[in-house]
């Protein structure tokens, strides 16, 4: 593939490699093996879509081959420590090949809820020398949740090939589980490297902040293309037979989602959309007012935003009653600060048309 990138391009990269060879090795190879089981079950139609999908990488210019070792080791970083990170009750699991290029998926984080349901988050890791990439991806998301009920959308939601550990690491399909970007800059690497070694790190908070932002992001965008799509204003035929405390519960939901955009992501406001849907999340699985898909894709994102939401608090609970100083030391991390930044400018949903 060295052929077309002429001498010095090739000399660079093999220095890059060369850079980052050890790192590659120690934290990559927990990844590669963890995925051993899920590739046996790969057919053949699938594998010819993962050599499409490597030859258009391959074609496509690669001008930041060290930003793209970094993600690869901030993989197998996830996966291997991942109880450090996310604590002792959770699981983060690579992904098949096939849910790696074509659903661009690199790991699945799952841990257990209070009420014994399991929140998963599709993973896609990536670090960058800038955030155009992530904001990019963030916005690919939002567009396949756009048009979930449709056949190529939808598959982006779904591994095919993923064995999980709470689950008899049994390899089958898991559908609509909502999928994120934990993203950093590719200048900040060595910082994030030293600070996921640690025991419960710093850094563990933000990643919790960008994973709970982008969850709500989708959830609230989910409920209103659902809403306009079902339209339950217009089509009488949706509320023919049901109580009219049933169908004002349903709508009441949707005038809420704009108010979250509307005053800035409150946090009091969010909470509220949250309850109102689990409270009426079994009318949600009714196809008279709801799509399916959509209900499903909304049932997962609430489970998932439970635990981080749970979990944030925690950590924040647990900080503040053990180390203060660490607490300042979050507050004063540069790299900290530089993620959070960019957490409020992902809420790009008050630009698309569907909210003005």
């Amino acid at each position: 593939m060295f052929e077309k990138l002429g001498h010095n391009k090739t000399d660079e990269i093999i220095d890059t490699f060369n850079k980052y060879r050890g790192l590659l090795s120690y934290y990559t190879d927990d990844l590669v093996l963890k995925r051993t089981n899920m590739e046996q079950n790969i057919n053949e139609e699938d594998e010819e879509k993962i050599k499409t999908y490597k030859q258009m990488e391959e074609n496509e210019e690669n001008g930041n081959y060290e930003a793209h070792l970094q993600s690869k080791i901030f993989e197998g970083v996830l996966v291997k420590c991942a109880k450090e990170i996310f604590g002792d009750k959770t699981a983060i699991t690579p992904t098949s090949e096939y849910d790696d290029w074509v659903n661009a998926t690199d790991m699945v984080l799952e841990a257990k809820n209070e009420n014994g349901k399991i929140a998963r988050i599709a993973i896609d890791a990536t670090f960058c020398k800038n955030t155009l990439n992530i904001q990019r991806k963030n916005e690919k998301i939002l567009d396949d949740v756009e048009h979930l009920n449709e056949k190529g959308p939808k598959e982006k939601f779904c591994l095919k090939y993923f064995s999980s550990p709470m689950d008899e690491n049994r390899t089958r399909e898991f559908k609509f589980i909502p999928r994120v970007i934990l993203g950093a800059y590719s200048g900040d690497f060595k910082t994030i490297l030293e600070e996921v070694k640690t025991e419960r790190p710093i850094l563990t908070s933000v990643f919790l902040k960008m994973i709970k932002s982008q969850l709500e992001n989708q959830f609230i965008l989910a409920l209103r293309v659902n809403g306009e799509k079902m339209d339950l204003e217009k089509q009488k035929k949706y509320k023919r037979g049901l109580s009219k405390n049933i169908v004002d519960n349903i709508k009441s939901i949707y005038p809420l989602s704009q108010d979250v955009v509307d005053g800035g992501w409150d946090e009091d406001n969010l909470e509220n959309l949250f309850a109102l849907f689990e409270k009426n999340e079994t009318l949600f699985s009714m196809r008279r007012l709801s799509i399916p898909e959509y209900a499903l894709l909304l049932s997962n994102i609430k489970e998932a935003w439970k635990w981080t939401k749970n979990e944030l608090v925690a950590i924040t609970d647990e900080t503040k009653k053990n180390n203060l100083d660490k607490m300042t030391l979050i507050e004063n991390n540069e790299v900290v600060q530089k993620l959070e930044s960019h957490i409020e400018s992902e809420r790009v949903l008050k630009h698309r048309p569907i909210f003005a």
